[in-house]
């Protein structure tokens, strides 16, 4: 089955004024929750390039993918003002509660990684598991 027939929803999600996070997300809504965070910092999440690793059972998992502030298609592209490693930490954590996950699995790549450990660091608790594709520690 194409991967984009797994495509539950598109939208946005306000976090601080003016920044709105562009979200992605495929699978099962019930599934086990994946938040995925891209490298850059500037790049966007790429999830065909991602789903095509086939790293995921669609079936079973939820997972989303989301671009930084200023990154992808978020809002306003480019803005660096508001736009800190914490920053993304805390509207990581706006995503888990704006889809009402007790816990989740973290999965990401480059910069993303960094992120991953400062998460992790800030809320242990909220963290089922994660894993990387690679390891660019900038912390």
């Amino acid at each position: 089955m194409p991967i984009h027939s797994f495509l539950t929803e598109r939208h946005q999600v306000c976090t601080h004024p003016p920044h709105r996070l562009h979200i992605e997300h495929y699978g099962c809504p019930q599934g086990v929750p994946i938040l995925c965070v891209h490298g850059g910092p500037g790049g966007d999440s790429d999830s065909q390039r991602v789903l095509k690793l086939g790293l995921f059972d669609l079936e079973k998992h939820h997972i989303v993918f989301f671009d930084q502030r200023g990154c992808g298609k978020s809002a306003p592209f480019a803005e660096c003002g508001k736009n800190t490693p914490m920053h993304t930490v805390r509207d990581m954590e706006l995503l888990r509660k704006h889809f009402g996950w007790k816990r989740m699995i973290l999965f990401g790549g480059s910069y993303g990684t960094s992120l991953i450990v400062l998460y992790t660091i800030a809320y242990p608790q909220r963290v089922i598991k994660s894993s990387s594709t690679c390891y660019a520690l900038c912390i």
